[in-house]
């Protein structure tokens, strides 16, 4: 027995020329001859040109809340009387995987031509999202190549002027700009970064973020497109660049990052950061430094830095007293996964020894694989072949489907959730090719810095007290793991 939402309406009370709610009701119920559990939604009087109707709505949320597995239908100009209406609501079922059944339209999906039906109307409801959002984009564009601002509060350290009759941004506090960028990336946290300019954390996390203070450059735009995925518009003249399209509302919530709608516009701003800055302060805040900086320890330089083969954070806990009253340290796994203690002296001798190795990164990385420009270009241009074949079958199965009978249906609408499935493991490939292309690009420069820190940090070592010792280790490794018997440095 199936808890099935039946949804009727009529638009104007009192219209004898119309099948009334209760024959509607009838007709859902005898097609499913009464044998399941039936929640009537009911909107009279209200028209089907759009979907601000109670009764609807309230269907609609509940639908989200998994209440039923099907909704049933006289016909599917009582769900809506516009296209965009139905498919959004076709596609917002099929999310939640409920059947959309319209009894006098023969729209069944447990049947071989209501099979059919769902499957054209799937193809309708991404052609007309792939339009809208094709839409949205173009009308990004031409905003974005004037480089105008479009209002909001301007970012920290600018102010909106006008010329020509367009809004655009003028800098006015640079010092602040850059104390912030030079402050981060040389080891202040954001906490305290916060704190001196008495604001919100997330405040100073979305000026380390914001492009709007890097300056356009050729290497600029390859780093934007390539590594924060953001479409270029305009020639880099060495003012700073505009963001379109970084946030979406969606029921009222700012959704961030919407795949396909970042736009770098460049601007007639004056920026003052670096590319080189830029880039560091975008990977220092990947890391467990940039989110939140570390608690100073005065036991261990390498103290938060250690993990155990299960996965937590080991702990510095004290041994058994000696006879002379001194006390060993020792890294403890909290999850008392069985993985031994391990000497804190020992591991810090046997990583100090690990990094003055000359080819410390050449070691630890010669098991990482690796795919050199040629191999992948090779390999993304066959992928990209195979998948426009699979493709342009796809859209040949699609027009053979209205010529065949209900049981070669049958046969072409499987090919055809195949070759589905064969499209999207083909781009999920595509797309992590091209994430190592990108890896690999910046690879390179990153092993200089860190090669750079690792020189400093071994030099000076001694000189150090424990938090610069603390601060500057973490420019070089990301963690250190204790097997119980010797360390992987990563």
């Amino acid at each position: 027995m199936k808890n099935i939402a039946i949804y009727i309406r009529k638009s104007v009370k009192g219209d004898d020329n119309s099948i009334s709610l209760e024959a509607q009701t009838e007709v859902i119920k005898h097609y499913f001859k009464n044998e399941n559990k039936f929640t009537i939604y009911k909107d009279d009087g209200f028209s089907g040109g759009n979907t601000n109707r109670p009764a609807f709505q309230k269907l609609m949320h509940d639908a989200t809340q998994n209440k039923f597995e099907a909704v049933a239908c006289y016909k599917l100009d009582r769900i809506a009387r516009n296209t965009l209406d139905f498919l959004t609501t076709f596609n917002t079922l099929k999310e939640y995987g409920i059947d959309l059944i319209c009894v006098e339209d023969k729209y069944d999906p447990s049947t071989p031509a209501g099979r059919l039906m769902m499957t054209l109307l799937a193809s309708l409801a991404e052609m007309e999202r792939e339009n809208i959002k094709q839409r949205v984009t173009d009308s990004m564009l031409n905003l974005a190549r004037s480089g105008r601002w479009t209002g909001g509060t301007p970012p920290f350290g600018y102010k909106v002027i006008t010329i020509d009759g367009g809004k655009y941004l003028e800098l006015e506090d640079k010092n602040n700009i850059l104390y912030i960028f030079d402050e981060f990336i040389n080891g202040k946290g954001i906490l305290k970064l916060s704190n001196e300019f008495n604001c919100d954390k997330k405040k100073i996390s979305r000026i380390l973020h914001n492009i709007t203070y890097l300056k356009s450059s050729t290497e600029a735009n390859t780093y934007l497109k390539q590594t924060l995925k953001y479409e270029i518009v305009g020639t880099p003249n060495g003012c700073g660049y505009l963001p379109y399209g970084k946030n979406k509302v969606i029921n009222g919530k700012k959704i961030k990052n919407v795949e396909g709608l970042k736009i770098a516009a460049v601007s007639k701003h004056k920026a003052i950061i670096e590319l080189e800055t830029f880039i560091k302060a975008q990977e220092k805040l990947k890391t467990f430094e940039g989110r939140k900086a570390p608690r100073i320890s005065n036991k261990s330089f390498l103290a938060q830095m250690v993990q155990c083969t299960c996965g937590s954070n080991m702990l510095i806990v004290l041994g058994h007293k000696k006879k002379d009253g001194t006390r060993k340290l020792y890294f403890s796994c909290p999850s008392k996964c069985g993985n031994t203690f391990g000497d804190v002296k020992e591991i810090e001798e046997d990583t100090l020894l690990t990094l003055k190795d000359v080819n410390f990164f050449e070691k630890i990385n010669k098991n990482k694989p690796t795919i050199n420009n040629k191999d992948s270009s090779r390999i993304k241009a066959s992928l990209l072949k195979e998948l426009e074949n699979k493709k342009k079958l796809l859209d040949g199965l699609v027009q053979k489907l209205a010529l065949v009978d209900s049981d070669l249906a049958n046969i072409l609408i499987d090919k055809m959730e195949t070759l589905n499935e064969n499209i999207k493991e083909l781009q999920s490939k595509i797309d992590l090719l091209e994430k190592e292309e990108i890896s690999l690009s910046y690879n390179k420069e990153d092993l200089n810095l860190k090669e750079k820190n690792r020189k400093h940090f071994i030099k000076e070592f001694e000189n150090m007290n424990m938090q610069e010792k603390q601060t500057s280790i973490r420019k070089v490794i990301n963690k250190i793991t204790w097997t119980g018997e010797n360390i992987i440095i990563s």
